[in-house]
């Protein structure tokens, strides 16, 4: 069921992206899931949740509204903490309306915010879990990551990511790319499944240790800082990384900006340094082109 609950939640807000948040639709969305975040969200909760944002205001409020319904699902006493890197829309605003905690980090890169977020967690958060501005949980997500740190040998607990387009696409695009991407989601499973060095570490859909976490911290890099914390978490403490199969849906909208091609590029180039023998979680990522916006309106909200 709480597989079903987000999918539906995403498609309830689809019409609404990039739409103007001062709309009638975008606060009545906002009004009808925020109710159980606010009741739950604490600063002592065993849990934490980081997302770093960086001018999300168009989507901060699905994500936020899926832990909504995540808690009214599986309520629990939850620490939901808002990294936001210098949005210059109201993306803290949004954030702030759902009651949940912002903290601001202006050195730029989303290291630093994921950085940020976690040192902004409370000592009585034993776990925190992290997730992205563009993406919906499920009802178990905290539940299972959680139940997987129970064991004391994991160190990380990763999960996998369903990108899908939310935005409109020319109609041969739109086509040519849903292939391409439900082709990416086969061969990720298999090698999930097969190559355990290739469990899951992406940032929207992780967990792990807040005390190990503190001590290791986020890399500031430009893009792989989900990887890099995976890897560096098991070399310090000798444990191990876990999958919980546990998904999450997320945009897709960067791989649509930079193109079928350059995807393609990108992937190739991911290959050609495994044939080379290359840890790829552990060289220096790719960097990928900042393709946000720099303005995209201003949210206000009377009362």
């Amino acid at each position: 069921m709480g597989q079903m609950q987000h999918e539906r939640l995403w498609r309830e807000y689809q019409p609404l992206v990039g739409m103007d948040s001062q709309s009638a639709a975008m606060v009545d969305f906002m009004d009808k899931h925020q109710a159980y975040l606010r009741q739950w969200q604490s600063e002592d909760a065993q849990a934490a949740v980081v997302i770093p944002t960086y001018w999300e205001m168009h989507r901060i409020a699905r994500m936020l509204a899926s832990l909504n319904e995540m808690l009214k699902i599986n309520p629990q006493l939850l620490n939901v903490i808002v990294a936001d890197n210098g949005s210059g829309d109201a993306t803290a605003e949004v954030a702030k309306f759902y009651g949940v905690e912002v903290v601001v980090e202006l050195n730029k890169g989303v290291g630093n915010a994921r950085q940020a977020g976690l040192e902004a967690t409370n000592g009585n958060n034993e776990i925190v879990l992290t997730s992205d501005a563009d993406t919906v949980v499920p009802a178990e997500w905290v539940v299972t990551h959680s139940q997987a740190l129970l064991d004391p040998s994991v160190v990380f607990s990763g999960g996998p990511v369903r990108f899908l387009v939310d935005q409109k696409m020319p109609l041969i695009e739109g086509m040519l790319f849903g292939v391409y991407m439900t082709a990416r989601q086969k061969v990720q499973e298999r090698r999930y499944r097969r190559v355990p060095r290739f469990q899951m570490a992406g940032g929207a859909n992780s967990a792990f240790r807040r005390d190990q976490a503190l001590e290791v911290g986020y890399r500031r890099v430009v893009a792989g800082e989900d990887g890099f914390i995976r890897a560096d978490l098991i070399d310090k403490f000798g444990g191990r990384s876990v999958s919980t199969m546990v998904e999450v849906l997320s945009s897709a909208r960067r791989m649509v900006d930079q193109g079928l091609r350059k995807r393609l590029y990108m992937s190739a180039e991911y290959r050609l340094r495994l044939l080379m023998g290359m840890d790829v979680q552990r060289e220096a990522p790719m960097v990928y082109e900042d393709i946000r916006p720099e303005s995209e309106g201003v949210w206000l909200r009377n009362g």
